[in-house]
């Protein structure tokens, strides 16, 4: 398991940086890239591309949802790109890690967050954590270990989506 160490309280977001952000790192969590204030995602069902973060945020922190941002260095010139090139998570072929990969780390053969983080770490690419909604499951040295999971957790997820979104609609 990987371990993310030094996690601070969000308590400001520099709208020229780049953060990785994990929503609900507890379980499964749901992959998205901030850049300059724009969000980058890719959901069951569709990919979010170049959406402004502010009101997505002030959601997810009304909701009580638990967020881990991981500042990165450096820009993504190609991340507009590389996004527009997926639709959607599709079970059994695209994750929301596919496009975050290929944006923050080219050529990664890393098929889940817990297997990227290490690399970006040893690449000396993350510059700092933090984290809104987090208190209580950070360890005393503002830690926070990475749930495991496996390819079939993760389709099964995306199934879940599906099939209640095919419900409402």
């Amino acid at each position: 398991m990987f371990k993310l160490k030094g996690i601070k309280p969000l308590t400001w977001m520099n709208p020229a940086a780049t953060y990785l952000v994990l929503i609900n790192p507890e379980k499964i969590p749901h992959l998205g890239i901030v850049q300059n204030g724009k969000y980058f995602s890719l959901t069951y069902k569709k990919a979010q591309i170049g959406e402004d973060f502010k009101p997505y945020f002030n959601f997810l922190k009304k909701t009580g949802r638990r967020l881990l941002f991981i500042a990165l260095e450096g820009k993504l010139n190609e991340i507009r790109d590389i996004f527009e090139q997926y639709d959607k998570a599709v079970v059994g072929k695209t994750t929301c890690l596919h496009p975050i990969r290929e944006a923050v780390k080219p050529g990664s053969r890393a098929n889940y967050i817990f297997e990227l983080l290490p690399e970006l770490e040893e690449d000396q690419l993350i510059t700092g954590c933090y984290h809104t909604n987090m208190d209580d499951l950070l360890g005393e040295d503002e830690s926070f270990e990475l749930s495991t999971y496996d390819k079939d957790a993760i389709d099964q997820y995306i199934q879940t989506l599906n099939e209640k979104h095919a419900k409402r609609g």
